[in-house]
This record gives structure tokens, sequence and C-alpha cells, in this order.
């Protein structure tokens, strides 16, 4: 099977619960449960998280349903 690398990039909280469809209070619990990636806070009032660490999480998901 061939695999697509894709650019990393810091996406934003929209971009996070458009690529995961987790709503922004669920995904909050996840990370307070260590459950999901931290993001970084880049300034004052912007955090981003790692493309490849969301990736990565939402790769490990599908994992777990796989028959």
């Amino acid at each position: 099977m061939e695999q697509y690398i894709t650019p990393r990039k810091a996406l934003r909280i929209k971009s996070v619960i458009e690529r995961t469809g987790v709503s922004k209070t669920h995904l909050y619990r996840l990370i307070n449960a260590n459950k999901f990636p931290r993001p970084v806070k880049v300034s004052e009032g912007v955090s981003v998280w790692d493309s490849e660490l969301i990736d990565q999480w939402l790769s490990s998901k599908f994992e777990e349903v796989k028959v």
C-alpha cells in the first residue's frame, strides 16, 4: 500500500475540529484525560496543534476498529 506524506502544519482549533469531527467540548475533554495531543501556545491567545500528531491520533482510532 502506498503511503502519502502530508506536509506538517500548525492547525488552529477550527481546523482540528473539522479534521477530527470532534466537538470543541469533547476535544478538550480528551486533552484533559490525556487522550489527545495538547496544543502548543505560539503567542498570547494563539494555540496550535501539530498536524502530524493529529494524523497519528486519527490513524490510531481507525486501527482500533479494523476487523
